[in-house]
């Protein structure tokens, strides 16, 4: 895991302790925790569900689809976050970027492993932060 990846707010693992950490300021990411000391969160259905995604199954539960609303208030398009398990074989793990319109629509595919990238690329796209639900840990 590249230290580059982690931004303040991000889970990881911590090695050491044994349990999940969010990362809480610069010094833990520059100086605080030894970057061989954390490793990368899978995603999986239990940390999709903490974040607020909501689960479908499509072609009878072969796919399994996560989906989170990133509509901004008031607005008449719709944007959102969509994680897929199981869609293809050589690419098990598959987010896509969508967006609508009465007009058009769109969707893009980015690949997404693990939750730090999760949580980056959902504030890239939104300028939020993705929180847990309720304190769900």
């Amino acid at each position: 895991m590249k230290v580059n990846e982690i931004r303040i707010g991000n889970w990881v693992y911590l090695i050491s302790k044994n349990k999940w950490y969010q990362i809480e300021s610069g010094h833990d990411i520059d100086e605080g925790i030894d970057s061989n000391d954390f490793e990368p969160i899978l995603i999986t259905e239990d940390w999709l569900l903490r974040f607020g995604f909501e689960k479908t199954e499509l072609n009878g539960g072969i796919i399994k689809q996560y989906a989170h609303d990133c509509t901004p208030p008031r607005y008449r398009n719709n944007y959102g976050l969509i994680f897929r398990f199981g869609e293809m074989r050589d690419e098990p793990y598959k987010m896509y970027w969508y967006a609508t319109d009465p007009i058009n629509s769109s969707m893009h595919s980015f690949p997404c492993k693990f939750i730090h990238q999760l949580q980056n690329l959902y504030f890239a796209l939104t300028g939020n932060e993705l929180t847990i639900n309720n304190n769900q840990l």
